[in-house]
């Protein structure tokens, strides 16, 4: 007489435990790299974003200026854009990878005042500035954003000066 044997074998739970932990593992693989993948593409908008805003308010003020310096040899890393008599803006590179921006504005009694430096961007590792020249009446712009996972730069951007190029003032 044989018995009657209900249930599963060791071998049988072995077997389905294996297969549910090659599934799974599976899964959370795909997670992890869909995860990842969205993380380093929100990373890389986001820096592209950033130059767009950079190269915006960058384009604003220069268009309108009368003069455009940049000191490279000065620490931080200096921009300088004049226009007219009366205003002049700073752009500097911070070390702390980000650029601070200052108003300055000639007052009626021959002072000058300075705003408190704002953020002007961020994620900002290099930047330089090929100035205008009296042939070219216009700057070239290069920046580049670096992120955790993820690196973008703006390659010699031109932004083109309508005003005829003035010496820049001595009281700034």
């Amino acid at each position: 007489m044989k018995p009657y044997n209900k249930g599963f074998t060791l071998i049988e739970l072995i077997i389905a435990i294996s297969i549910s932990v090659v599934v799974l593992a599976s899964l959370a693989s795909l997670l992890w790299q869909s995860t990842n993948y969205y993380r380093r593409s929100n990373e890389e908008i986001s820096l592209q974003m950033e130059a767009q805003t950079i190269l915006n308010q960058l384009k604003d003020l220069i268009v309108e200026a009368d003069n455009v310096e940049f000191d490279m040899t000065s620490d931080p890393q200096l921009l300088r854009i004049q226009q007219g008599l009366d205003k002049l803006y700073e752009i500097s590179l911070n070390s702390d990878n980000t650029l601070s921006f200052v108003r300055a504005s000639k007052e009626a009694d021959d002072s000058v005042s300075r705003t408190e430096s704002q953020l002007f961007g961020m994620y900002v590792l290099d930047f330089h500035v090929i100035e205008p020249s009296p042939d070219y009446n216009a700057v070239k712009i290069s920046f580049t954003l670096q992120g955790e996972y993820s690196t973008y730069r703006v390659e010699e951007s031109v932004i083109n000066i309508r005003n005829q190029i003035k010496p820049m003032q001595s009281y700034w």
